[in-house]
């Protein structure tokens, strides 16, 4: 299983105009799913919770948390 590390990732180009990691933000995009009130897709409350319960991208990616901008939406099953 890859264990990716960007901050790594980008020491090892080691190139003096690549020193950039704490001047750079990242975007990352994140979704949350709810159930909704009345749905017929009852049984994907299973997917609902497995989501939620997810490893988030900035630590996946082990990406510096102050240099993050999450960009979100709600989607209802």
């Amino acid at each position: 299983m890859q264990q990716p590390n960007v901050p790594r990732l980008l020491h090892r180009c080691g190139s003096d105009w690549l020193t950039f990691l704490m001047d750079t933000s990242f975007f990352v995009g994140r979704v949350k799913i709810v159930p909704a009130k009345q749905s017929a897709l009852g049984r994907f409350r299973i997917f609902e919770i497995m989501h939620r319960n997810a490893l988030a991208a900035t630590d996946f990616f082990r990406i510096p948390p102050n240099r993050v901008i999450e960009l979100g939406s709600q989607t209802e099953i």
